[in-house]
């Protein structure tokens, strides 16, 4: 997903990369999308968008779709204001359905020379190195303690964390992304 601002940063398109993959031994014929963003806090539904499938998508095969959407003057998300949609994604085929959600925030980064800019506003980034890492269970975190994590860092005036060698596990970044913090 990635979201771009027209030359106003008012209104914004929605980008959706899809690969559908089929594991079946027949073909799937007849496949629905269907597109679904609510807003912050509301849950309101701002789009909902279905769309037919007419490409088949054979057995053991892939199929990349790429879909955009104009949305009208979304919530931006920024650190001070982490406004987090959620957009859900259900497919349905051959008498099934599966559904993916997630949340996302309109924003738009840039470098200019030597400055970042979320959404047509310069920032400065103020960060630290994190390592996933517990005193007592080493890299084992659970619960909470990604979220707690942040607020410490939050806490001391930083809004950017950079992250080690291995991949930060998802509940990391949502955490992040829910308190407003760049990772």
């Amino acid at each position: 997903v990635v979201t771009t601002f027209d030359a106003t940063y008012e209104n914004a398109t929605l980008k959706t990369e899809v690969q559908l993959a089929n594991e079946s031994s027949s073909n799937i014929k007849n496949a629905t999308l269907l597109f679904e963003l609510l807003s912050p806090k509301t849950n309101e539904v701002i789009l909902s968008k279905k769309i037919d499938l007419n490409d088949a998508i054979k057995s053991n095969g892939t199929l990349d779709k790429t879909f955009e959407f104009p949305i009208t003057q979304p919530k931006k998300w920024d650190p001070e204001h982490p406004n987090l949609y959620t957009y859900r994604i259900t497919l349905r085929a051959n008498n099934a359905t599966e559904i993916i959600e997630r949340k996302i925030g309109f924003k738009q980064i840039e470098i200019r020379g030597n400055k970042v800019y979320v959404n047509n506003m310069p920032i400065k980034l103020r960060g630290a190195c994190r390592h996933e890492t517990d005193p007592l269970r080493g890299r084992s975190l659970i619960g909470n303690e990604w979220v707690n994590d942040v607020k410490l860092f939050i806490g001391e005036n930083i809004n950017y964390i950079r992250t080690s060698h291995y991949p930060p596990p998802e509940e990391f970044i949502n955490a992040c992304d829910s308190l407003g913090m760049f990772v």
